[in-house]
This record gives structure tokens, sequence and C-alpha cells, in this order.
């Protein structure tokens, strides 16, 4: 697959590379130890990785908590409204028309790049938001056992291994047809390149 345009030029600052890596560690340990851990279960409590995942998902609900407030306050990087194009007509539209784009560049066999990426973006935005809730429904069940949030919780996991797998992928299908996303992620730098 080619790239539509080379290189990619989207900044991000070393506090979005650090609190990504933060969330990303804490998610995927949780998402991973969720397969093998044995739950609480007729009073009896859940064993060593049940544990695990109940902290690693604390570590995340912190992550994502600082991670959305500093997308409310950060400059030159997507913000919440880039995330959420839903309620901006103008937003929207850029969505459409990016959506489009991509399906007929796409159709040609190249890896459609751009520096304004509102599908991205919505993408994003969409898996910020089930990683928050299934933190804090998760943080909920951990806290004051409340068994809707932990019902939540549960119908969350589907959703967010979805978007994990699809997040993954489409990083290494861009990272392998010379956009370096995640060079341009988890690499810190002093400065602006």
């Amino acid at each position: 697959m080619k790239v539509e345009k080379p290189g990619n030029t989207q900044y991000y600052s070393n506090l979005t590379r650090f609190l990504h890596l933060v969330t990303v560690m804490a998610v995927t340990a949780a998402l991973v130890i969720s397969l093998f851990m044995t739950y609480p279960k007729g009073g009896k409590p859940g064993d060593f990785w049940f544990e695990v995942h109940e902290k690693a998902g604390l570590i995340a609900l912190g992550g994502l908590v600082l991670f959305w407030l500093w997308a409310v306050f950060r400059r030159r990087e997507p913000s919440l409204g880039d995330w959420f194009p839903y309620l901006s007509g103008r937003r929207l539209a850029a969505l459409w028309a990016d959506t489009k784009a991509h399906l007929a560049i796409l159709r040609g066999g190249k890896l459609p790049i751009s520096d304004d990426q509102p599908l991205a973006n919505a993408f994003h935005g969409l898996g910020a938001l089930i990683a928050l809730a299934l933190a804090a429904t998760g943080t909920l069940g951990y806290f004051y056992d409340q068994s809707w949030a932990l019902g939540v919780h549960e119908a969350l996991g589907l959703p967010m291994w979805i978007y994990f797998g699809g997040h993954v992928l489409m990083s290494l299908v861009h990272e392998f047809a010379h956009d370096p996303v995640l060079r341009n992620m988890f690499i810190f730098r002093s400065r602006k390149p």
C-alpha cells in the first residue's frame, strides 16, 4: 500500500505522549489480564490477577482524566471539538468530506495521509470516551460495589477491545506505509520537530 501524501506532520507535545503512554500501558494491562483473571463470585474474592486488573483500571482512570483535562487546554493538537465533531456543522462536514476522501483513496490502493484528520480524530474521541466509561464504571464497582456499574463495565469490554485492536492495526498500517505515527506518538522530543 502506498502513502497518498508522504509524511505526517502531526505534532504531539511530550505531555500528550506521556499521558497516552500511561493510559495505553494501563488499559492494555487491564484488558489482557481480564482474559485470564478469576472474578469474585459467591462471596469469594477475585484472584491476584483480578487485583492487578483493578489497580491497572485505577491508573487508567487517572491517566484518562488527566488526558481529558489536557485535551481541554492544549493547543496545536486535536481538541475535544475535533474528537466530537457531531455538534458542529463545519466539523461534521469536514468529517464527512474526510470519510469520502478516505474511501476514494483506499479504492485506489493508497493510504490517505493528511495533516487535518477529522475521521481519525472522531475515532480517537470515540475510543477515549469508551475507555473513560470503562475505567469510570470499573472504579465505581471497585469503591462502591455497584452492580449496575459493573454490568456496564463488562458490556464495554468488547467495544474497547474492538477499538483497541483497530487503533493498533491502523497505527501499524500507517507505520509500515512510511507514515511515522508510532514514532510521532512515542518518541519524546525536547522541542517541536
